[in-house]
């Protein structure tokens, strides 16, 4: 199932119950420990590094817990696949794609 607009927003299906802020167990993760432990997202995890946003999701002292939206490898190599001038970075790539951007 893909996101669903309507006129009063945006239906997002997921594949997992989420749990009211009093339901949640406590954890000493932070976003980036569960991030890096997942394989299926790193590609996400490798476009995070070295960003001023992986450093504050690193911090565990949030006023409010946060939520990330993290596409995994499949959504990524799909946005790949239909933009792939936005990741041509080496002269080789760029030599053999001289249209690209």
């Amino acid at each position: 199932h893909r996101d669903i607009e309507v006129q009063n927003g945006v239906v997002h299906y997921i594949d997992c119950v989420l749990l009211p802020k009093q339901l949640m167990l406590p954890t000493r993760r932070t976003l980036i420990s569960y991030i890096s432990s997942r394989a299926e997202l790193s590609m996400f995890y490798n476009a995070l590094r070295g960003t001023a946003l992986m450093e504050r999701l690193e911090q565990r002292d949030f006023e409010e817990p946060l939520t990330i939206f993290a596409p995994n490898n499949d959504a990524f190599i799909r946005f790949i696949s239909m933009y792939p001038a936005l990741y041509i970075d080496t002269f080789e790539e760029r030599w053999a794609n001289p249209d690209s951007p």
